[in-house]
């Protein structure tokens, strides 16, 4: 009998596969068989340099623009709660609140 890890019916399975113990054949191990590979025909063509920069320069780009997709929402959210702890705590009025908004909206312009 195959000594197997913890009578796992896959690993099992594969083994008998591999040693194809499930036929009249001798025990033997079986080569697999070298896969084809695609067309071969001539070298793949380098990009320039300049491209190479270019799709790495955008490849960066789009790694900020996710980082940025992630973390802005999670700004608001605490900014939002920081707003309401200081309305509840009575530490700043609304309007004061709203002034801020404007004046970061003013420096944002």
């Amino acid at each position: 009998m195959i000594r197997t890890q913890g009578g796992n019916p896959v690993y099992k399975a594969e083994l008998r596969r591999i040693l194809n113990l499930e036929g009249a054949m001798s025990i033997k191990r079986i080569v697999p068989r070298k896969r084809v590979r695609g067309r071969a025909v001539g070298r793949a063509k380098k990009k320039s340099a300049a491209k190479r920069g270019d799709s790495e320069l955008s490849r960066r780009l789009q790694d900020l623009r996710e980082q940025v997709d992630i973390v802005l929402p999670e700004m608001t959210a605490r900014i939002a709660a920081l707003e309401h702890l200081l309305l509840e705590k009575q530490l700043c009025a609304r309007k004061d609140l709203i002034d801020a908004r404007q004046f970061v909206r003013m420096q944002e312009a």
